[in-house]
């Protein structure tokens, strides 16, 4: 991933045929099992993972949590 941070807004369409078992795994998967397969190609952050389940409403008190900056 030589420092280039993935962008999981952008690849929204990507992760959707993702989930409806268009690619490796032929098989429907949740949103965020699709997005664990997506990150083996594009790498992981947790911060733009956690923005990214926020713009499609599945975000976790967790994620939220980390985008406040707020701690536990």
């Amino acid at each position: 991933m030589a420092g280039k941070r993935p962008d999981y807004i952008a690849a929204l369409e990507d992760i959707r045929a993702i989930t409806q078992g268009r690619g490796r795994e032929p098989r429907l998967m949740t949103w965020r099992e699709a997005v664990e397969v997506w990150e083996q190609e594009h790498g992981r952050d947790e911060r733009a993972r956690a923005r990214f389940f926020v713009h499609i409403g599945i975000a976790t008190t967790g994620e939220c949590v980390l985008l406040d900056g707020m701690e536990e």
